[in-house]
């Protein structure tokens, strides 16, 4: 029996990319060796594929031919190759007919239509809890736990933190950490333990990894953007927006330099300056951003930290901001 193996592939990959944009998962399914043990008939009947679905050991069962086999008859074949896989079923193909897609979950039968359809009963609360988190992590976090994965980011560390000691060293309040704390473990961001009575936080992902897993609830730590027709202010020091973009790319300088600040400068510039909201008046005037929290945090030689600058950006509509942004990210050393 000729098979073209492409399309069993095929079929794995938009099954990694359906459950990748329907559940925020990041399947990697590959050809299964332990097929060899099967019966042949089971053989030219489908393809074996191995995945993990939150953390759960899963054979993805893939036909080869047309033919549609009927649930009773897909059950008995399961039944079958559950003699050499202990772990969970999963059937994927690439359409069901609305009759045996009715029957299959009348039986309980887990399976993956890409780009239609997803029926895990195998999962169950595990799944409601990973939707849980997604909805969590959908909610942008406060700015002191977002300091919190940036520090892990710039600066990663192999021991633990606990609230108390991420106050002392970010200037916070022990309570506002363990709420800190709180955000993370929602997003699943983090791995978390307690001794004793003492909670830790320690972030094991890779940088980048870190990074693209934590955008979606990572924030612009600009609060609000005002201009002023003066001189630089002394505490103003730190470039930011499009200047500090500028810096990290090709994209030129704007006409009115862009500065951060944190609230307590803000306050001391509101008192001695005139300031302008909206769009810059023109070049002769200085754009001061007030964020939530101190731009010195991560920032060095003059320049707000790269990633606080992404964040600042990301929803600019500007097509040249959005390559400048990409040639940053690129630039990032992780």
């Amino acid at each position: 029996m000729l098979v073209n193996q492409n399309n069993q592939d095929q079929l794995a990959r938009r099954f990694e990319t359906y459950l990748a944009e329907a559940l925020s998962l990041n399947p990697k399914a590959s050809k299964w060796p332990g097929e060899k043990s099967l019966p042949l008939f089971l053989r030219e009947l489908y393809a074996f594929y191995r995945t993990r679905l939150l953390g759960v050991d899963t054979l993805l069962m893939m036909p080869k031919g047309d033919k549609e086999q009927t649930p009773a008859i897909l059950v008995k074949h399961m039944q079958k190759v559950g003699e050499k896989w202990v772990h969970d079923l999963v059937f994927v193909n690439e359409a069901v007919s609305s009759l045996n897609r009715k029957r299959m979950i009348e039986q309980k039968i887990s399976f993956v239509i890409p780009g239609n359809q997803i029926y895990l009963p195998i999962l169950g609360m595990d799944l409601r809890e990973h939707f849980r988190r997604i909805q969590a992590a959908r909610t942008a976090v406060s700015p002191s736990t977002q300091v919190l994965v940036l520090d892990a980011l710039y600066s990663p560390r192999n021991e633990p933190d606990t609230p108390t000691v991420s106050a002392k060293r970010f200037g916070y309040s022990t309570m506002t950490m363990t709420r800190a704390f709180d955000e993370l473990e929602q997003a699943g961001l983090g791995e978390h333990t307690v001794n004793g009575k003492e909670r830790r936080l320690r972030f094991p992902e890779k940088r980048m990894q870190l990074w693209e897993s934590a955008l979606p609830i990572l924030k612009s730590p600009v609060k609000k953007k005002v201009y002023l027709d003066s001189m630089v202010p002394k505490g103003a020091r730190w470039k930011s927006g499009l200047s500090a973009l500028a810096e990290y790319s090709n994209l030129a300088q704007p006409e009115a330099e862009i500065f951060a600040v944190d609230a307590e400068e803000f306050k001391r510039i509101q008192k001695t300056a005139i300031l302008e909201t909206g769009r810059s008046p023109g070049p002769d005037w200085i754009g001061i951003e007030l964020w939530s929290y101190a731009p010195g945090r991560f920032g060095k030689r003059g320049i707000a930290d790269p990633l606080s600058v992404y964040l600042s950006l990301k929803d600019d509509e500007d097509e040249r901001v959005q390559q400048a942004l990409n040639e940053l990210i690129r630039g990032m050393k992780w």
